[in-house]
């Protein structure tokens, strides 16, 4: 079922419970008499009680499904932006050891690469819906790019060996935060999943 279908069911039982209650306050009770005025009675609560319940549960969707669109949305950008810097990473090395001229560029192909750090790492510091030790593992793992990043500044551009190793590795951790962001993102589905239970 869809989003979209859930959504139109939700509304649909709401209104069901409107149109029960309204039928079920014009019977006037005077005119039953009292074990079956008791069991309409209680028939009444029952409704309410299921009423009310199925409002705080809509209440819970109608947050939760916003907060859940946007915490994919962040999380599929953070996610693309860490595989496309990854895969910049990687392909700028293999071409790098095969054309020894590009040597002249080993500084563009540098500052292209801090360009993506610098985006990765500003979505990274705006994640505030996990832990400390979370966020510190991935914090972790920006800080080796970075260093990463610094070292292949000062490594002589004919050293092709370490200028690939370095973009190498470079694409290494940025593969390791993809999978921590995958982890993450399946662990805030899960949360949000159990806080409709």
């Amino acid at each position: 079922m869809e989003i979209s279908e859930a959504i139109s069911l939700i509304n649909l039982i709401s209104k069901g419970f409107e149109e029960l209650k309204t039928v079920y306050e014009t019977i006037p009770l005077p005119i039953f008499l009292p074990p079956a005025k008791a069991k309409l009675l209680e028939a009444q609560q029952r409704i309410d009680s299921i009423e009310s319940d199925f409002s705080s549960f809509k209440t819970k969707i109608g947050k939760g499904f916003p907060e859940l669109a946007r915490l994919v949305r962040f999380y599929s950008r953070l996610i693309s932006d860490v595989r496309i810097a990854g895969i910049l990473a990687d392909k700028t090395g293999e071409i790098y050891g095969l054309i020894p001229e590009l040597s002249r560029l080993k500084q563009t192909f540098t500052n292209e690469r801090q360009g993506d750090y610098s985006r990765v790492s500003s979505s990274v510091g705006s994640l505030t819906d996990i832990d400390a030790q979370e966020k510190g593992q991935l914090e972790e793992q920006l800080r080796s790019v970075r260093d990463l990043i610094l070292e292949l500044k000062n490594v002589d551009a004919n050293d092709t060996t370490a200028v690939v190793r370095l973009f190498d590795s470079i694409s290494t951790k940025y593969r390791d935060m993809e999978t921590t962001l995958s982890k993450l993102i399946d662990k805030v589905l899960k949360d949000l999943e159990t806080s409709f239970d």
